[in-house]
């Protein structure tokens, strides 16, 4: 489990991502239950804003998520979370569809 200052995230996701309030808690219930293993590229993310390139389960980094699926932070991190727990899946990445957008 990830830990963080419930009132920064809020701040940063309705202030400055543009969720709005019931996304927020939403998103709460999500990343209670992340993997521990994300809490550092999360921080980054949360007190600076950036990206971690460095973090990558089976070469599949946050960045490469958010490109092929067309997704924010928070989501590429819970599918990482997802990769973290199932590296079987984390393998099928490279060779699935990119989601398409309309």
């Amino acid at each position: 489990m990830i830990t963080f200052d419930p009132k920064k995230l809020k701040e940063v996701m309705i202030n400055e991502e543009g969720y709005t309030e019931s996304e927020y808690y939403f998103q709460l219930k999500v990343l209670e239950r992340l993997d521990e293993k994300l809490q550092e590229p999360f921080d980054l993310w949360l007190y600076e804003r950036k990206i971690s390139t460095d973090f990558n389960v089976e070469g599949i980094t946050l960045e490469l998520i958010m490109k092929k699926h067309h997704c924010t932070f928070l989501s590429a991190l819970a599918t990482m979370n997802t990769y973290l727990n199932n590296t079987e899946k984390a393998k099928r990445f490279f060779t699935q569809p990119t989601h398409l957008v309309n």
